[in-house]
């Protein structure tokens, strides 16, 4: 749905916004060369009402099995309307996914029982959202923690822009 040719997109996007669209922006905010936490899609555009969705995707080239992070959300814009995580790399949550439509922001605290950790690229998350008024909404993670599968809990080190 979102891998439209950029010619394609570019038009869609100003005919969408003539007829009253909400654009949605994403910012990846924390990568290490071993580990990198991104959202996708990065952005697009969807009518007013429209839902769409969003996944937390982890990439490990190291042994990991803790992730911890909030995602922050306009509520003026954007509303939650689910959240999947039955087929996450996570099979153990301290704390379950949530949200807060008020306060723009959703939670978690997962890891993985797996032997060795987690290596490779997958979903941690998905979160389905419906747009709510016109105009352009951002989202961003914060308090993103990320700890190797070596039994002393060691925190990856994420950097990256915040917002």
């Amino acid at each position: 749905m979102w891998q439209l040719p950029i010619a394609r997109l570019l038009t869609a996007s100003v005919i969408a916004s003539i007829i009253g669209v909400s654009g949605f922006f994403l910012t990846a905010n924390v990568l290490n060369p071993d580990v990198t936490i991104r959202i996708e899609p990065a952005h697009g555009t969807v009518v007013i009402g429209q839902e769409f969705k969003i996944s937390i995707i982890i990439d490990s080239h190291i042994p990991t099995n803790v992730f911890k992070g909030v995602l922050l959300f306009d509520p003026e814009k954007l509303s939650v309307t689910s959240i999947d995580y039955n087929t996450s790399i996570a099979d153990l949550w301290a704390e379950a996914p949530w949200y807060s439509n008020g306060d723009g922001t959703i939670s978690f605290i997962g890891g993985t029982t797996k032997p060795g950790g987690y290596l490779g690229s997958g979903t941690l998350i998905t979160v389905t959202f419906a747009s709510k008024t016109l105009g352009e909404a951002t989202m961003h993670m914060n308090e993103v923690q990320v700890l190797k599968h070596d039994g002393l809990g060691t925190e990856v080190p994420l950097t990256g822009p915040i917002d």
